[in-house]
């Protein structure tokens, strides 16, 4: 997990091949950022390819979603569980992993499995996207990688 700028972020999965496959994705960061890394992982390089999104204004489920199809244009059989949040809203992708919402009154959880027997716990597709706010979920189909 990951905070800056009001942000939360994590990753439960990989990316494929990596380092290799996603080189080129890092080469788009300024060499600042590459070099303050927390560390040299997938998951802080996704960090840092969203947080570079939101930098210039993107909407956050933007700036999830054209990382994660970036990702797998480059790495195909990735596992992209990304999970932003801003303490408000939920943004959350499921990529060949599971991914389970529940809402609790006001509150939605989000998790890669139920954490607990509660049957409202609901299983979201793979390749989706969950927006989730105080009032509603919202899950959509991710994009095609290839366009």
């Amino acid at each position: 997990p990951f905070a800056a700028d009001g942000w939360l972020f994590s990753l439960n999965g990989r990316i494929d091949g990596w380092p290799d496959t996603v080189a080129p994705l890092a080469e788009r960061l300024p060499v600042t950022t590459l070099l303050s890394m927390e560390a040299l992982t997938d998951s802080v390089l996704l960090w840092e390819l969203v947080r570079a999104r939101l930098a210039t204004g993107q909407p956050p489920a933007a700036a999830v979603t054209e990382t994660v199809q970036q990702v797998l244009q480059v790495a195909p059989e990735s596992r992209l569980n990304l999970l932003l949040t801003d303490s408000h809203t939920i943004i959350a992708t499921t990529v060949t992993h599971s991914l389970w919402t529940h809402q609790r009154g006001e509150a939605t959880l989000v998790s890669s499995e139920p954490l607990d027997d509660d049957p409202a716990w609901q299983p979201v597709a793979d390749q989706r996207l969950v927006v989730a706010a105080t009032d509603r979920v919202t899950v959509t189909r991710l994009p095609d990688p290839a366009g």
